[in-house]
């Protein structure tokens, strides 16, 4: 990992941008090809029979099979975790540590831990027992998990991990000469890790800009749209004498905040796979530090 860390980050970034290009292609890939046939493709087009088109529809395996439960994107999420606790297990188990470390380590394999069971509800998306009635009544999606029971479980540790994952490692920086060594390896065991900081917040920021300025108005998409917005009566309307397209405008607001997909497992993905660069690199700093310094954190180098 450490050695092939440009290689892992070009595959990370190659898989980012298949996912954009995928969705982009399911979501607005049937109106491209209405409206521009001649330059946009989609094999499930306009032209069909409805039945015809349905049957299409049905059979495009790949977009389903990487946003769906327990597809790829969820599953590639779960490895990224596990690796991430397994690699914590065993440097608590592996090497000698200060206080501060073991603290960091263990609140680490608590935090990872609880996601990585929320994530799965508790291992029911493997197991699929039965959610019980006191969960099954509260929960927004029928699941043994919490969550989907309350906004204090989901957007407060959302937030968290987000701000940790965007800015924990830029903060060495604001406080290097004012924190020991310990808390320095803490937050930037490697600059290699702000690059994965750097591109959560590309992804990140534009949909925080979008959601709290209102930029997006998804009745104003298509300009071939018809009726009262505020008595949800909007129809599409086809007829010569409207002109067919999107609204360009709010076209790129669309793309600029990545509101045309599942964007919060696409966010968490890159969450993940922080967490995960993050263990793997102080797990080789435990280990130079336990091999060369006698467990002292001195002189540790730049990986």
């Amino acid at each position: 990992m450490i050695k092939h860390f440009k290689f892992f980050n070009i595959l990370i970034i190659s898989l980012l941008f298949f996912l954009l290009i995928i969705s982009f292609h399911e979501y607005f890939g049937f109106h491209l090809n209405r409206y521009y046939p001649d330059f946009y493709s989609y094999e499930c087009n306009y032209k069909m029979a409805f039945k015809q088109y349905t049957e299409c529809q049905s059979q495009k395996f790949l977009y389903k099979s990487v946003w769906i439960e327990n597809g790829l994107v969820e599953n590639l999420q779960l490895i990224f975790l596990i690796s991430a606790i397994i690699a914590i297990i065993y440097s608590i188990a592996k090497y000698n540590i200060k206080k501060t470390i073991y603290y960091f380590l263990l609140i680490k394999f608590l935090g990872l831990s609880f996601i990585f069971f929320e994530e799965t509800s508790w291992l029911q998306h493997f197991l699929s027992f039965k959610t019980p009635d006191v969960i099954l009544n509260i929960n927004h999606q029928k699941e043994f998990n919490l969550h989907n029971i309350s906004r204090i479980f989901n957007e407060i540790p959302r937030t968290l991990v987000l701000i940790w994952c965007c800015f924990g490692s830029l903060s060495y920086f604001f406080l290097k000469n004012k924190i020991n060594e310990e808390i320095k390896m803490v937050l930037l065991p490697s600059n290699k890790l702000i690059f994965i900081s750097f591109m959560l917040i590309f992804f990140t920021l534009p949909n925080i800009v979008v959601d709290k300025f209102g930029l997006l108005n998804w009745n104003n998409l298509h300009i071939n749209y018809a009726g009262n917005p505020y008595k949800h009566e909007m129809h599409m309307i086809f007829s010569p004498l409207i002109k067919e397209g999107f609204n360009l405008y709010q076209f790129m607001i669309i793309l600029f905040s990545s509101n045309y997909f599942r964007f919060s497992e696409f966010q968490e993905l890159i969450f993940y796979y922080y967490f995960f660069s993050h263990t793997i690199f102080f797990t080789y700093k435990l280990k130079y530090i336990n091999e060369n310094s006698n467990n002292h954190i001195r002189h540790i180098p730049k990986s």
